[in-house]
C-alpha cells in the first residue's frame, strides 16, 4: 500500500494543473469566441478544463481502446478550429507566422522524448513574451513591461515542472498544438483588442492627414472604445458618428471641438461595418445593429425607428442608399440574404437569398446601370453575383476558389470594372461588372479588408486592417500611386462627396486624410 503524502499529493495536483493548462491552451481558437464575454472564459477555464481534463483521464484509463479511436476526432477538430484561425494570424506578420508554425511543428519529430515537447513550450512562451511586448509599447511601456515579466515566469516555471517530470504522459501533438497557440492566439487577441497611441507619431507625421480623435487623449479614451467600425462627417456639419463593434453597443456623436464634446446612443449591439446618411434631412443616419436596421436623429441623438431584419446570429454588416427606388440594400455578416428596404416607409420590400450553403459578406450598388454586387462565401471558396435591380432577377456568377478572408469589393460604376480584394493572398482581382469577367489583376501584401471607391479622383482605396496601411490604385493609370499608415485595424474609409476628404478609424485614432495633400 502507497501511502500519499502532503509532498507528494502537492505535487500530484500541480502536475494535473500543468497537464489542464497545456490542453486549454490548445483550445485557445474556441475560447477566443467569447471574447467579449469574460466571465465565459474565466468559467470555462477555472471549472470546465479541469473537469474536462480529469473525466478524460479517466476515461483514458478505463476504456483506452475507445479512447485512442476518439483522440481521431479530438485532435481533427482542433486542426479545423486552427485552419479557421491561423490565415488571419498569418496576414499579421507572415514571418513570425512561419517561424512560430515552424517551431510548432518541430514537437511533432524531435526524437527526444517529453522534456523536448516541453523545452518547445518554454521557447514558445518567452519569444511571444518578447514579440507581444514589442507590439505592446505602442499601447503602454507598463503593460510590455508587465507582459514580458509575466511571459518570463511562466516560462522559468514551465522549466521547473518539466524537471520533476510534470509534463511525461503528455504527446507530442499536444506540445505542438499548445506551442503553436501560445506562439498566435495571445499575440493576435492583443492586436485585436487594445489600442495603440504609440503609433500617433507615424501617422500625424505624413501630410494631409489630421487627427479627429486619439487614444492619446485620456479623457477621450475613457469615453471611446478600442474598436470603431466607422467614422464619418455629417453633412454639412462639424459633428462625427462613430459605430461600435463588439463588445461595445454606443452610437458616439463626436462635437469637433477643443476638447471634443462626446454623447452616446445605445444600439443594443454592435455596429455595422458602415452607415448611411439620409439624402434629404442632413441629421438623420442610417445604422445598423445585431439585426435591427435604426433610423437615427443626430440631433438631438435619438432612435426614430427601429426595423428588425432577421432572428439569427448573423448581424447587419453593409447598407447603401439607392436613389433609384429610394431603398437601402443590406447585407448581413455570413447571413443568408440581402435585405431592400423602403426609405420612406422604413419597411422591409424584398429580400435576394443565397443559394443554399452560401453566406453573403457585402453588397454594392451599380448607380450607372441597373445592377446589385453581392459578395458572399462558400466553404471552399468566394462568389461574386450580380442582380437587376429593378427585378432582383439573377443575371452572372463569378467564383474565386480557394479564396480565404473578409471577402469586400467595390465597384468603379463609369469604367463598368469590379475589385475583389483577397485578404490571404493580398491579389486584387478585376472583373467587368457587366459579365463579371476577369480582366485584370496585381497583387499588394496580405490583409487587406475594407475597399471604397472615390469616383471624384477615379482611386479605389484598399485597406490593410491587419498593418494599417491604406493604399491608393490609380484605375486610369493602373497602378498603385501611393499609400498612407493609420494604424492597425484600419477600418471602413468613408468618403465626404461634399470636400472630397476621407474619414477612417483605427486603434490609433480617427483621422481626416485630405487627399490632396496626402497623395499631390
Amino acid at each position: 500500500m502507497t501511502v500519499q503524502t502532503p509532498s507528494s499529493r502537492s505535487s500530484s495536483v500541480l502536475f494535473f494543473l500543468a497537464v489542464t493548462a497545456v490542453y486549454t491552451v490548445a483550445w485557445a481558437p474556441a475560447l477566443g469566441v467569447f471574447g467579449d464575454h469574460p466571465y465565459k472564459v474565466l468559467t470555462a477555464v477555472g471549472l470546465g478544463a479541469p473537469t474536462a481534463v480529469l473525466l478524460g483521464t479517466r476515461f483514458h484509463r478505463t476504456f483506452p481502446r475507445i479512447a485512442g479511436v476518439l483522440r481521431i476526432p479530438y485532435w481533427g477538430l482542433l486542426l479545423a478550429l486552427n485552419l479557421i484561425f491561423l490565415p488571419f494570424s498569418y496576414c499579421t506578420s507572415p514571418p513570425y507566422f512561419w517561424a512560430a508554425l515552424g517551431l510548432a511543428s518541430t514537437a511533432l519529430w524531435l526524437p527526444l522524448g517529453r522534456r523536448s515537447g516541453s523545452m518547445i513550450l518554454v521557447a514558445s512562451l518567452l519569444l511571444m513574451a518578447v514579440f507581444t511586448a514589442g507590439d505592446l509599447r505602442l499601447h503602454a511601456a507598463w503593460s510590455a513591461a508587465l507582459f514580458l515579466a509575466a511571459g518570463s515566469i511562466a516560462a522559468a516555471a514551465t522549466w521547473a515542472l518539466t524537471r520533476r517530470g510534470a509534463f511525461r504522459s503528455l504527446s507530442r501533438i499536444a506540445f505542438a498544438f499548445a506551442a503553436l497557440s501560445l506562439l498566435i492566439y495571445p499575440r493576435s487577441l492583443l492586436l485585436y483588442r487594445f489600442d495603440f497611441p504609440g503609433a500617433l507619431p507615424a501617422v500625424l507625421a505624413q501630410p494631409g492627414v489630421r487627427a479627429v480623435y486619439t487614444y492619446a487623449d485620456p479623457e477621450t479614451k475613457r469615453q471611446i472604445p478600442p474598436q470603431i467600425m466607422f467614422l464619418a462627417r455629417m453633412p454639412g456639419s462639424d459633428t462625427y458618428a462613430l459605430g461600435p463593434q463588439k463588445p461595445y453597443h454606443h452610437l458616439i456623436f463626436l462635437e469637433d471641438e477643443d476638447p471634443p464634446r462626446l454623447t452616446a446612443l445605445e444600439l443594443g449591439s454592435r455596429g455595422s461595418d458602415n452607415l448611411a446618411f439620409d439624402p434629404e434631412q442632413p441629421d438623420i443616419l442610417y445604422v445598423g445593429a445585431g439585426n435591427f436596421f435604426h433610423k437615427i436623429s443626430a440631433t438631438p441623438p435619438r432612435i426614430l425607428h427601429s426595423l428588425r431584419l432577421d432572428r439569427s446570429i448573423h448581424n447587419i454588416n453593409f447598407i447603401h442608399h439607392s436613389a433609384r427606388g429610394d431603398s437601402f440594400f443590406v447585407s448581413e455578416d455570413a447571413g443568408d440574404q440581402i435585405f431592400v428596404v423602403d426609405r420612406r416607409g422604413f419597411a422591409k420590400k424584398a429580400e435576394i437569398p443565397s443559394p443554399p450553403w452560401i453566406w453573403t459578406d457585402d453588397v454594392w450598388l451599380d448607380p450607372v446601370g441597373d445592377l446589385v454586387l453581392v459578395n458572399r462565401r462558400y466553404f471552399v471558396g468566394r462568389r461574386v453575383d450580380t442582380y437587376e435591380r429593378s427585378t432582383l432577377r439573377h443575371r452572372n456568377t463569378y467564383r474565386w476558389p480557394l479564396d480565404y478572408g473578409f471577402n469586400f469589393g467595390t465597384v468603379d460604376p463609369e469604367a463598368r470594372r469590379v475589385y475583389l480584394a483577397s485578404t490571404v493572398s493580398g491579389i486584387v482581382r478585376v472583373l467587368d461588372l457587366d459579365t463579371l469577367r476577369p480582366v485584370d489583376e496585381f497583387r499588394l501584401e496580405p490583409g487587406l479588408r475594407n475597399m471604397n471607391f472615390d469616383p471624384g479622383r477615379r482611386w479605389v482605396l484598399l485597406a490593410n486592417y491587419f498593418r494599417g496601411t491604406l493604399h491608393v490604385y490609380d484605375v486610369t493609370r493602373k497602378r498603385i500611386t501611393g499609400s498612407v499608415f493609420l494604424g492597425t485595424r484600419l477600418r471602413w474609409v468613408d468618403i465626404d462627396p461634399a470636400s472630397g476628404n476621407w474619414y477612417v478609424s483605427s486603434s490609433a485614432g480617427g483621422f481626416e486624410i485630405d487627399p490632396a495633400e496626402a497623395f499631390p
